[in-house]
Parts: C-alpha cells; structure tokens; sequence
C-alpha cells in the first residue's frame, strides 16, 4: 500500500535540525496514527484532525540515507492489545506520523490528507487489514528511532493458525474468513464505499 506523506512545517525544521546536526540528532519517530478530519492547510497542523487510530509500528529498514518504515492498522485492535476493536466506522481522511524534535517535545512530522477518503470500517462490519510502507529520506540523522512492537511482528499464517474455527463458521462469522480470503488474494485490502 502506498501512501505519500508530506512533511509538516514542525517536520520541515525538524529535518532541517538535523541535517545542521551533521550526524549527531537522530530521527526518533514516536507513533503513526490515523484520523477522520481534514485541513485547509495540512502542512501547518501541529495533530492530525479527529484522531480515530494508531498503527502498530512493525518494521524499519535502512538503506544509506532512505529508511523504510512499515506498519499495521487494523480494525480488530492492534496486536499487543493496547488498542481495542474498532467499534464504529469512520472516514479514513489523514495519516499522520510522529516524531521527537530535541527543543521542542513530539511533532506532527509527516501528514497524508485525502479529498475521497476510504472507509475504515467498524470491527462488526468487516475485517480489514492496511500495512503501508514509507519511505524517508533520513539525511544527516546518526541513528532512525522507531518503537517496533513485537506483537505486530506475528505472521499472517500464525494468526490464521491461532483462531479457532466454529462449528458453524460462515463468511460472516468472523475473523478467521477473513484471513483466509487475505491469503488466497495478495496485497488484498478491502475498501468499502
């Protein structure tokens, strides 16, 4: 899944920090989380708009001055359990990622606002699964900090294993359908109108 994020104003002197920092500041991304609202001017946010969900951050690859970082958004909660099943459905409108800037505390770093956005839906509705991946060019950073929950780090086939299966399983019976269809279809996310 591909998401273009833009840097914020805050990001802009983060970014800029860093790279006066000549290797010594690292980029230390806090949380990257979803929202339903929208800005007329995005980049000047200092939190997203109507925040609905955070994403498990799942892995961080760096290549030169590129880092990739990849999450995991769900609607049944995320894996450590520290966020619970969605329970209404929402708009997804904007993403936005955190960061640390040494002077000032966490920033909004990075916005995607969206004119159609997507419908997240609620956990009773339909199991939905959104794993994007971005990639940043880190600069001058000495070091890309992420916060990798090992929950988020399970695999499709071990979660399909760990459901239990009714007597009386339907498509509409729950989660483990749902994980069935994701594996029989790659990249496969559902959008619902």
């Amino acid at each position: 899944m591909s998401i273009h994020m833009q840097l914020t104003s805050a990001g802009q002197r983060l970014k800029a920090k860093i790279e006066a920092g000549d290797g010594t500041i690292p980029l230390d991304i806090t949380r990257v989380v979803t929202a339903s609202g929208t800005s007329p001017d995005p980049l000047n946010l200092t939190n997203v708009i109507n925040q609905q969900q955070t994403a498990t951050i799942t892995g961080r690859t760096v290549t030169g001055i590129r880092t990739s970082i990849t999450v995991l958004l769900t609607n049944w909660g995320n894996p450590s359990g520290t966020e619970p099943p969605l329970t209404a459905g929402y708009p997804l409108s904007q993403w936005g990622m955190f960061a640390m800037d040494p002077d000032v505390g966490e920033i909004l770093y990075r916005i995607s606002q969206f004119d159609s956005p997507n419908y997240m839906p609620a956990a009773s509705e339909m199991g939905i699964t959104l794993n994007p991946t971005w990639n940043i060019i880190t600069g001058n950073a000495s070091d890309v900090i992420v916060q990798i929950d090992p929950a988020g780090l399970a695999t499709m086939q071990s979660i399909f294993n760990s459901v239990e299966v009714s007597d009386t399983e339907t498509p509409a019976s729950g989660v483990r359908t749902h994980y069935r269809f994701m594996q029989d279809v790659p990249n496969y996310i559902p959008v619902v109108p």
